[in-house]
């Protein structure tokens, strides 16, 4: 009976076992995407990726595109192609991405379509996901070697991160990011910057909370209407 006993023993401290191994290993998938200084799971979209390749393949596109890539402001974005016209535009924003995961879909995201413009809204769920400001302009530097590789032809435009009420507390490092993409762009012929904020910001200088839907991070319509306003004439400039 003892020796039985004994048995349960260690069973039961084997089920704790592998109770505490599970936890640890959801934990560190859980800082992965939310609270550590590592990237997210790179392929955490990968049904947003497989289902515009779908896309891809029963339709034609005409080549020398503009693509806007990025993420979750630019996936919501429902009006871009009427918002852009007559140009002709490519919406290919995904998820609540961040810039590693659009370098890593780059080749199915922007390569595959040689598009003659693009567009990078990118860089706040980074800094959200506790990305350091120097990671985050690392990996936007990483996105400029991939279109120099892969499309050295194309013009690029940096949408500068947007001030927001629910991440007002992020505004220092998003200032910094921008700043820093800015002063890249004043010496380079390829890269422009495209400052949104100033028409985003009420005139005590905090977010116009009007432009927001319910969650005070998304836009609304009204938002996309003042993104329109600065985007489009960059837009227009490129494609003369």
């Amino acid at each position: 009976i003892r020796r039985y006993s004994n048995l349960v023993k260690l069973f039961i401290v084997l089920i704790v076992l592998l109770f505490l191994v599970g936890c640890s290993v959801s934990l560190n998938k859980k800082r992965g995407f939310l609270g550590g200084r590592g990237l997210a799971d790179l392929n955490r979209f990968s049904d947003e990726i497989d289902a515009f390749i779908q896309k891809d393949i029963v339709s034609r596109y005409p080549s020398g595109m503009t693509i806007f890539v990025g993420s979750s402001s630019i996936n919501m974005w429902h009006t871009l192609e009427k918002d852009m016209s007559p140009h002709p535009v490519l919406n290919r924003g995904f998820g609540g991405s961040t810039i590693p995961e659009v370098n890593h879909y780059f080749n199915q995201l922007v390569e595959k379509h040689k598009p003659a413009q693009v567009f990078l809204y990118c860089g706040e769920n980074d800094l959200a996901m506790k990305h350091s400001v120097k990671q985050t302009i690392d990996a936007f530097a990483h996105f400029l070697s991939l279109c120099e590789e892969y499309v050295p032809d194309a013009k690029i435009a940096y949408i500068s991160l947007k001030p927001s009420p629910e991440r007002w507390h992020l505004w220092k490092k998003f200032k910094e990011v921008n700043t820093a993409i800015e002063n890249l762009a004043l010496s380079s012929d390829k890269l422009h910057y495209i400052d949104i904020s100033s028409v985003m910001l009420d005139v005590n200088g905090l977010p116009e909370s009007s432009l927001f839907i319910e969650d005070q991070l998304h836009l609304n319509e009204q938002g996309y209407e003042k993104w329109t306003q600065v985007i489009k004439p960059v837009l227009d400039e490129l494609r003369r």
